[in-house]
């Protein structure tokens, strides 16, 4: 019983007069859960997209670098890509 009274002297402390809705509360749970889920799914597509970016830069010999892309060049020939 002694964690009760602490629990309402605590919440007395923060100026907390009424607890909120348990259903608000799981609704907004559910959605902030699919919105991770969604992100998280987008999150595996970039990173598989990357991994794949660095497979071809690793591939790609300086000669076939486009002309004008001098930085790129350098940067391939120093290994910083």
């Amino acid at each position: 019983m002694q964690w009760l009274q602490q629990a309402a002297k605590a919440l007395k402390a923060a100026r907390i007069t009424k607890l909120p809705n348990l259903a608000e509360l799981q609704a907004e749970y559910a959605t902030l859960q699919e919105k991770k889920e969604a992100l998280y799914a987008d999150y595996g597509k970039l990173k598989k997209q990357v991994k794949e970016y660095d497979v071809i830069k690793k591939n790609t010999p300086v000669e076939r670098v486009p002309a004008g892309h001098t930085k790129m060049k350098r940067a391939c020939k120093y290994k910083l890509i």
